[in-house]
């Protein structure tokens, strides 16, 4: 059985799901370690999650670029493509 998540991990995976579905496609299958890369390249980039959760659009746009290069990355299956 795995351990419980971290809250901020869940919140992190929460809005990285949330826009990969609005500005990518609903379907694309994020593995776990996708989350784990995307969570660390937006720390990297000097991304705070704690003024993310506070609304700061400066964080919210650095995490949608993020999202969207993920999602532009050769390679990326869609739920429909795995049958």
């Amino acid at each position: 059985m795995d351990p419980p998540k971290k809250p901020p991990i869940v919140f992190a995976n929460r809005v990285i799901r949330m826009l990969v579905d609005h500005l990518v496609d609903e379907e694309m299958i994020i593995q776990p370690n996708d989350y784990t890369m995307m969570r660390v390249v937006f720390r990297k980039a000097k991304g705070s999650w704690q003024r993310l959760q506070g609304g700061d659009i400066v964080m919210a746009r650095l995490m949608a670029q993020i999202a969207v290069s993920w999602g532009n990355m050769p390679g990326r299956e869609k739920e429909t493509e795995t049958g």
